[in-house]
């Protein structure tokens, strides 16, 4: 009966432990898979809406090592980062970008990339896609190399 007992323990608690294993990729990504890499934004979603890119240069996110920065139509622009454990990744301090003029339409591209950006909160690495959400909105790029 002791046996059993223990069996049945064991089971319950290696089928919770599977359970538990992080996603393949969501918690899987690594700074190392994320620094050196360069990125093209192809979706911008900010307030539930989607933000129409066609009519604009490229928007530009590269990793560095406790470096995030890129170039959005307007500027360029940086900030510090760390990936959590958690697959939370933790900026420090503000997003600093140069301050060159721009025309309205393309102001206001600008300022909801940085805004979707500024609150960062999650990583996915999917492929060549990479996948940002934030509190504000929702970042997908391509592999720009």
């Amino acid at each position: 009966m002791r046996t059993n007992l223990l069996t049945f323990i064991l089971f319950v608690l290696s089928t919770l432990l599977i359970a538990c294993e992080p996603d393949s990729t969501r918690d899987s990504v690594r700074k190392s898979d994320l620094v050196g890499s360069r990125w093209e934004l192809t979706e911008l979603t900010f307030e539930d809406s989607r933000v129409e890119l066609a009519d604009f240069d490229p928007i530009l996110l590269e990793f560095r090592q406790d470096l995030i920065g890129g170039e959005t139509i307007c500027n360029t622009y940086r900030v510090s980062w760390q990936l959590g454990r958690d697959g939370q990744v933790r900026t420090a301090g503000p997003l600093s970008q140069t301050r060159r003029g721009c025309l309205e339409n393309a102001a206001d591209v600008s300022e909801a990339y940085i805004a979707v950006l500024e609150q960062i909160h999650t990583i996915v690495l999917d492929g060549d896609t990479l996948i940002i959400d934030s509190r504000s909105g929702k970042l997908i790029f391509k592999d720009a190399k």
